[in-house]
């Protein structure tokens, strides 16, 4: 289910919120860009690298998924360029 959930927030956060779509469509559009690191076999590290600064908006969008797939994620905010994910055992 983890590899699922990650899929689920590559996508939406690549296409579902516009980021393709405007990086096409407007001159020198920066959208975000988001790098993935494992800390160990259920705890993710999603690296946030935008100007704009919505890490919050990360945050409950990776809760909303969690919701959606009816799994228990406990999504901490850890800095402002990262979000950890840990997946339940």
């Amino acid at each position: 289910m983890k590899a699922v959930i990650v899929n689920c927030l590559a996508e939406l956060v690549a296409t579902k919120f516009g980021h393709e779509a405007s990086t096409r469509s407007i001159p020198d559009a920066r959208p975000p860009q988001f790098d993935y690191e494992w800390k160990d076999g259920r705890t993710l590290i999603m690296h946030y690298k935008s100007h704009r600064g919505l890490i919050d908006f990360l945050v409950g969008l990776v809760r909303g998924v969690g919701k959606h797939f009816k799994e228990d994620l406990q999504v901490t905010k850890l800095s402002a360029d990262k979000v950890q994910i840990v997946f339940p055992a």
